[in-house]
């Protein structure tokens, strides 16, 4: 009978072994951009099934809002050609895509820069 219990010493922590370290959560080191948040999951999945480019320029519009920290700015698109590497075709054709889904809204103003508000009351 008493192979059946075990041996309860042999399972105790040794006082002297230091507690494991708990885990930071993610973090940008100091002077480096960053996506602030907290984003909706739903912008990002309606974004990534709408076609072409919508979810980079979605992420772009998203990480320039925050950066003013308003959502309403003027589309960045000297800005999403230097750092995401997306043409103005492209951009252009995501932002559509993104205003046909529902998470943006467009004015466009001729030769001037659209102003996109970035839509948080979503109807899915």
């Amino acid at each position: 009978m008493s192979s059946l219990i075990p041996d309860l010493d042999s399972l105790r922590i040794d006082p002297a072994t230091p507690a494991p370290k708990k885990r930071k959560s993610l973090r940008h080191e100091p002077g480096r951009k960053f996506l602030k948040g907290p984003i909706p999951l739903d912008h990002l999945i309606l974004a990534a099934k709408a076609p072409g480019k919508a979810l980079h320029v979605a992420v772009a519009l998203w990480f320039f809002a925050g950066l003013r920290t308003t959502v309403q700015i003027k589309f960045p698109m000297r800005w999403l050609k230097v750092t995401f590497g997306i043409d103005r075709y492209a951009a252009y054709r995501g932002l559509q895509s993104l205003e046909s889904s529902g998470l943006v809204s467009v004015v466009r103003l001729r030769g001037r820069a659209s102003l996109v508000t970035v839509l948080e009351d979503l109807t899915v």
